[in-house]
């Protein structure tokens, strides 16, 4: 899960309009680089957006977490996997999700 550090950052777009939020994740331990979430818009007051970012944090804070580090194609293929016991669906359909699943492994 991701440290939110810092109260975060709110740029003006439209002046008393239209705000966009983000928050600073601290340093990536493999690069050094600092990390940013990425940005939200937020269309109302300053206030708004100052309860719209905290929203923001706690999100981030309980966020994802992927103990088991699976991949996008193994996410893609335990899907599969689990398509394939629906009986309503054609082998055509099986066969073109398995052509998509090789196209994102690659």
């Amino acid at each position: 899960m991701p440290k939110v550090t810092g109260c975060g950052e709110i740029e003006e777009i439209e002046r008393g309009k239209v705000h966009r939020i983000r928050h600073h994740l601290g340093k990536d331990p493999a690069t050094g680089k600092y990390i940013r979430s990425p940005k939200r818009t937020v269309h109302g007051t300053k206030s708004d957006a100052r309860r719209a970012l905290e929203e923001y944090r706690r999100e981030l804070e309980s966020g994802f977490a992927n103990p088991d580090k699976v991949t996008v194609p193994e996410l893609g293929w335990r899907w599969h996997e689990q398509r394939k016991l629906l009986k309503n669906l054609s082998p055509l359909t099986h066969k073109t999700d398995e052509c998509e699943l090789k196209k994102a492994e690659r």
